[in-house]
């Protein structure tokens, strides 16, 4: 089953492939373009927006104490993100490997919140 699919392979990584002479190690180089960086990140990024929408986010609590106001109780809860729009996003080829920027981004989020507070007043 898998033949028919390892020519069409080999064929193309001998056409990316740079011919060297023999030498004492063996390697592979292969050649990518920008316009290929570029459809390559133009892929990921649409399929990391498909991936995270809808994502349900955990509720989030907090219990804070302030001076002069009290104990403040916040609550954030069924948090869901509907919507992920991406408007620029840049690729390039770092000392350690490719890196995929995305800036501009926006999102659209709704969820349920409310807060409390309580305070002490002491008085002489």
């Amino acid at each position: 089953m898998g033949t028919p699919l390892l020519l069409p392979l080999l064929v193309t990584l001998q056409l990316f492939t740079a011919s060297s002479p023999a030498v004492a190690s063996s390697h592979i180089s292969v050649v990518i373009s920008q316009s290929g960086l570029d459809f390559a990140k133009d892929l990921l990024v649409s399929h990391a927006v498909a991936t995270l929408t809808p994502l349900n986010v955990p509720d989030i609590e907090r219990t804070m104490s302030i001076p002069l106001v009290g104990t403040v109780r916040m609550a954030a809860s069924g948090i869901l993100l509907d919507g992920l729009a991406v408007t620029n996003s840049t690729v390039a080829v770092g000392d350690t490997g490719v890196v995929v920027a995305a800036s501009l981004a926006s999102a659209n989020l709704t969820m349920e919140w409310n807060y409390s507070y309580s305070a002490w007043i002491v008085t002489n």
